[in-house]
């Protein structure tokens, strides 16, 4: 197993321990346990601590003795939370206490307090609170709620040993706190719990109820009865009905030692929990339990957002097949498990955010040992989407590529044209098919400058055109979980208000120059929109300004502006030329955007955007052509001049997206335009090098 649920944190004190028990030949509880029970009452602040067999047995011995000793009446109803382990809820019900479920916090994952009030009745007479995975509840609100109507508060603390609030142990604020010390918990006895207490009485009760309700194991003089001087029959006296609930000798000799270690067990769980919530900060698709106080982090809740719901199966099998453990959160909702159909108990309005949970949540492990390798490699599991990249050798596709491998993603399908025609409609189908891609970016296409689409705008609408319906189709014939299919700007109209929004789109006709290539690009960002509103499926359409960056072609006939003015003026400058024509007036005005930056924001899209509508992916400033020029001119180090060439078209006169829409959703681009024009003539200089 490459990440397990639990660990080992025995050392040789561990092994020295068991061995002296042995040695001792008393293996029931002794002077061991006796030990263990005054190191953790000290431990964690309390008066008295009752070790038993398990954390279970601490709930049911703590419950016990609440209903022995009069504190509350068979037929009282206790809230608790609807997502525990089922042992929170069954000594309620074996004791005969009313159950009532109370809804969770959607984060926190403990109870909500606002559901919890709305949830007490005349018949309420406690809270059962649980401290879920390590996370204290809200106790200056809790305490304060639970006084102001009377109820008595209890703790199920077994998985948030060394937890706190505001400076005090969780497990310690109500009447009783119970603890785990199960092998995969903070502190590992191989079975083993305990309940702690402030109350003496009912120490005594639990003292009682722990070993068959007897008095053998209470003192002289206790708080239920008075021992007679006749020790006979003080062996076999009992008192109230008890459960042999008594932990091993082994056991309490295990927790000595191991409460040693606490301190140091939860200080490594919550560094372990820093750095899983800094990688876990990468994915979008899911979110984590949020922490109360300082919590212990027993393990790592894993929910997914709404917009992924229903993915859950799929990841756990693909966990499981990289030898990740793997478990629903404890029990999810507990009023969905088949048992509580046996059990007397309530429900207290929707249990809405514990059956998100129980559908959408799972759990992996958390030990007190460095899991900086379980969690990167968890984090790379999650990441292995099949992710299909179309394009992806031209200048955007291979910017995707680039940021998916940084980001961490490596199961990318990338087919080149002679591996994959994308204008063959059954090569295409049988690739799907195929490959089952989960994701899909659209970065294909044929592209050129203003000369080669005026030439040839029949081979630039087909062509388009063909990629784009193939593609698409495919993806909702495999029922891809995504696509983002890339545009163009010169989608826009030639007459358009600047800067362009996306509601523009249609108002007029593209500019003549590229009209082909736009129409095509026009058509498949409006068969996005139209498959998200017919069939429901989430692809999208984003509509780029002119992109430039590492990995364009320097050709002076058939490249994008940048890379020909960068080849244009070097080799001016390297033959010494005077001057320089331009094509155009200069006058134009253009917006350009690094393929970095357009990369960031395809992976942004992917993650936060399902709408309707195309988006706009821009830099938010533009540009004359004339000005680029001169820009380019400086980097460069051409020293000559630049003439305009008004008799060349300038193309569409201002070309400008409004990118608000993106901004708001929390994007913004970083390269700005000199740096990345520094950044593509490097480039430029390196391919000489190499004699490209």
């Amino acid at each position: 197993m490459k990440y397990s649920l639990s660990n080992d944190t025995w050392g040789q004190e561990e092994l020295t321990a068991i061995s002296k028990v042995i040695e001792s030949n008393r293996f029931s509880m002794g002077a061991f346990v006796t030990q263990a029970e005054q190191d953790f009452a000290a431990k964690v602040g309390s008066n008295y601590a009752v070790m038993c067999s398990s954390g279970s047995a601490a709930n049911l011995l703590a419950i016990a003795a609440m209903v022995y000793s009069g504190r509350l009446q068979k037929g009282d109803e206790i809230l608790a939370p609807a997502i525990s382990w089922s042992t929170t809820y069954f000594p309620l019900e074996q004791l005969g206490l009313k159950t009532r479920l109370v809804d969770v916090d959607a984060h926190t994952l403990n109870m909500d307090l606002i559901k919890l009030e709305e949830a007490i009745t005349e018949k309420t007479k406690g809270v059962f609170a649980v401290n879920l995975l390590g996370n204290p509840n809200d106790f200056e609100k809790l305490v304060v709620l639970c006084k102001k109507h009377g109820l008595v508060l209890m703790e199920d603390n077994c998985e948030s040993m060394g937890a706190s609030y505001q400076g005090k142990f969780a497990g310690t604020f109500g009447v009783f706190g119970t603890f785990s010390t199960f092998y995969s918990h903070h502190l590992c006895t191989m079975e083993g719990g305990f309940v702690v207490t402030d109350d003496e009485e009912l120490y005594h009760y639990m003292l009682s109820i722990r070993a068959h309700g007897w008095t053998r194991n209470l003192p002289a003089q206790s708080k239920l009865h008075q021992k007679n001087e006749n020790e006979f029959y003080e062996s076999f006296c009992f008192v109230v009905p008890g459960f042999n609930l008594r932990p091993l000798e082994m056991e309490g000799a295990l927790a000595v030692e191991q409460i040693k270690k606490l301190d140091r067990f939860v200080e490594q769980r919550r560094a372990n929990a820093e750095y899983f919530k800094l990688r876990m900060s990468e994915f979008s698709k899911f979110y984590t339990q949020q922490a109360i106080g300082d919590a212990s982090w027993f393990g790592f809740a894993i929910i997914l957002r709404p917009q992924y719901a229903g993915d859950r199966d799929k990841i756990i099998s693909m966990l499981h097949e990289s030898e990740i453990e793997v478990r629903p959160i404890v029990a999810g909702n507990f009023a969905r498990q088949p048992v509580f159909k046996y059990m007397d108990a309530t429900i207290s309005g929707e249990l809405v955010n514990a059956d998100y949970v129980h559908d959408n949540g799972f759990f992996v492990g958390n030990h007190s040992v460095n899991m900086k390798k379980e969690i990167d490699y968890l984090c790379k599991v999650l990441k292995e989407n099949k992710i299909y990249v179309a394009g992806h050798t031209g200048l955007v596709g291979s910017a995707i590529v680039r940021r998916l491998l940084e980001g961490g993603y490596t199961n990318l399908l990338l087919k080149s044209h002679g591996e994959l025609d994308l204008t063959n409609q059954f090569a295409v189908n049988e690739f799907f098919q195929r490959e089952r891609p989960e994701y899909v970016f659209i970065a294909a296409g044929l592209v050129g400058g203003i000369k080669a689409n005026s030439e040839a705008p029949a081979d630039f609408f087909f062509v388009n055109m063909q990629i784009a319906n193939n593609l698409l189709w495919a993806a909702k014939n495999c029922a891809v979980k995504k696509v983002l299919y890339l545009g163009s700007a010169c989608m826009y109209p030639k007459e358009c208000e600047q800067p362009m929004k996306e509601e523009f789109l249609l108002a007029g006709r593209p500019e003549l120059t590229n009209e082909g290539y736009a129409l095509a690009k026009i058509c498949g960002s409006r068969l996005c929109s139209y498959m998200k509103t017919q069939y429901g499926l989430d692809f999208i359409s984003a509509i780029p300004a002119n992109a430039y960056g590492k990995g364009d072609h320097f050709d002076l006939e058939k490249s994008h502006v940048i890379p020909a003015l960068i080849m244009k003026y070097h080799q001016a400058k390297e033959k010494g030329l005077k001057q320089i024509d331009l094509w155009g007036s200069g006058a134009a005005l253009r917006e350009f955007i690094h393929t970095d930056d357009l990369a960031d924001a395809c992976l942004f899209l992917m993650e936060h955007y399902s709408g309707v509508q195309p988006i706009n992916i821009g830099v938010g400033s533009e540009v004359s052509i004339l000005e680029l020029a001169s820009l380019i001119k400086e980097i460069v180090g051409f020293e000559g001049d630049i003439v305009c060439d008004a008799t060349k078209p300038d193309g569409m006169m201002r070309r400008m997206v409004d990118s608000t829409n993106i901004n708001q959703l929390g994007w913004s681009s970083r390269i700005d335009l000199k740096h990345g024009l520094e950044l593509v003539y490097r480039e430029y200089l390196q391919q000489l090098e190499r004699g490209i």
